[in-house]
């Protein structure tokens, strides 16, 4: 394992596609879960799509369970982050045949990626966590996308919500292992966060945290500082700044990188 790792010129993981985040972590590793939280709207969504199409590329089989958002509306995603073309544009049809045929292209493109979307129209946990099972042995998946953690239904009357959303996370984890992947699972933040006088999320926030920070390996946090009016940041600019704040590493530590985050195209980039 030792040897494999010093052959493989620092990234011992799947790729993030991001430089920065790929020289902190070493990409994603497998059997680990992460986390990655955010208050609503700063993102967090179309980071994780970006791991997973980033993925992809490298020819790494992705499987993402959607409960939000349709496959459509995720592929949308995908391409206005690909063609840099705004997706209110794609939504409303205001293209020209020249957005067309950039379009067609990224398209011919993504069909060819190894990706595997599942609208989720059931939300038990069983029936995720089968679905994962199935597509590892049929399509040997790597890495697991669920967006998000607190729409999946573990269907026991007797626990209460926080136990719920443990045991969600801790089966999670159990498989990821169990199968030696990565699985990287959104979760929601506390709605206080937006309240306080200081915005920036901790691990703290987690929805139903209890559980979900003893399971998880990495636990990532999206800030934009922007977003709460916050025009000046210890001296910086926050014009297009992404905090991405990692508040447990189980083997990498603890740190933040900056990015930059382009809105309409929800787009995260290297500084």
């Amino acid at each position: 394992e030792l040897e494999k790792r010093i052959n493989s010129k620092g990234l011992t993981g799947v790729p993030t596609g991001f430089l920065s985040i790929d020289k902190f972590t070493g990409g994603w590793q497998e059997t680990d879960l992460v986390i990655i939280g955010g208050a609503s709207s700063m993102g967090k969504t179309s980071l994780a799509l970006a791991f997973a199409l980033n993925a992809t590329k490298q020819n790494v089989p992705t499987a993402i369970f959607s409960y939000e958002m349709s496959y459509q509306q995720l592929l949308m995603r995908m391409i206005s982050s690909e063609t840099g073309i705004d997706n209110k544009w794609m939504l409303n049809g205001t293209l020209d045949m020249e957005n067309m045929k950039i379009i067609n292209s990224e398209i011919g493109k993504i069909e060819k990626y190894p990706l595997y979307i599942d609208d989720c129209n059931r939300t038990s946990l069983i029936y995720l966590l089968n679905r994962i099972r199935k597509l590892y042995a049929t399509k040997d998946i790597k890495l697991v996308l669920v967006d998000y953690l607190q729409l999946v239904n573990a269907s026991s009357k007797k626990n209460n919500r926080e136990q719920e959303v443990s045991l969600i996370a801790r089966s999670l984890k159990n498989l990821s292992k169990e199968l030696g992947i990565t699985i990287i699972a959104l979760s929601q933040l506390n709605r206080g966060v937006s309240l306080r006088t200081e915005s920036r999320p901790t691990m703290a926030d987690l929805r139903e945290s209890g559980e979900i920070e003893q399971a998880a390996d990495i636990v990532v946090l999206v800030y934009r500082p922007e977003y709460y009016g916050i025009i000046d940041l210890e001296g910086e600019n926050t014009r297009g700044l992404a905090e991405i704040i990692f508040a447990k590493g189980r083997n990498i530590g603890v740190g933040k990188i900056n990015m930059k985050f382009i809105p309409n195209l929800t787009k995260f980039v290297d500084n």
